[in-house]
């Protein structure tokens, strides 16, 4: 299943922008296409991590693993990094 969807987000999403300001509309984008397939919450941070800027993914391999694996908080701790 993770793959079905890997595949099929892989044709409507790209990578995260480096722009702080276009970060909420990314994050709404990605969202809206996780509703549209149906991908169920476990899948979506595995899902998303892949699109993530290096500097995003640093940052996120370096939470515990409760928080790694949400991406409300995955993204919530993107945005506020990117925002400071």
């Amino acid at each position: 299943m993770l793959k079905r969807y890997g595949d099929a987000l892989a044709q409507v999403i790209g990578s995260q922008p480096e722009e702080a300001t276009d970060l909420p509309a990314y994050f709404r984008g990605v969202e809206t296409q996780f509703a549209n397939l149906s991908v169920p919450v476990k899948y979506q941070t595995r899902l998303i991590f892949k699109y993530l800027t290096w500097r995003a993914k640093a940052l996120c391999s370096g939470r515990d693993l409760t928080k790694r694996d949400s991406y409300k908080k995955i993204k919530d701790a993107v945005m506020k990094k990117n925002m400071d």
